[in-house]
């Protein structure tokens, strides 16, 4: 969604009035903007998944790396450090899909 006179983006704004050049606009009635085009979604939507790979990677590196400095350093417990890295993957997973949910919705709205 944006601007008709600047292309603002308006998404996720509190006012109902561009910030850049103040056109007023309803987001219920969408002759007072410019939709996104599908391929600015499909960017969008990647644009998400990218980042929920890499939030989803970097848990997973940090919890790789906590498993073997328990296993081989601190105490050798290998039941302790394996239930915290089930953990952080558990978690990592979740938050990866609550991201693609989120850019799904915004490439299909309402679907």
């Amino acid at each position: 969604m944006h601007c008709l006179d600047c292309d603002y983006p308006l998404k996720k704004l509190r006012d109902n009035r561009c910030p850049e050049c103040g056109r007023a606009f309803d987001s219920r009635d969408p002759t007072t903007f410019r939709p996104l085009a599908a391929s600015e979604r499909r960017r969008e939507a990647i644009r998400e998944i990218k980042g929920t790979l890499a939030a989803c990677g970097i848990l997973v590196l940090i919890g790789g790396v906590w498993l073997i400095a328990d296993l081989f350093w601190i105490n050798n417990s290998a039941f302790s450090c394996g239930c915290c890295y089930l953990w952080l993957a558990l978690l990592g997973f979740m938050i990866g899909l609550w991201r693609v949910i989120r850019a799904w919705q915004g490439f299909y709205p309402g679907g």
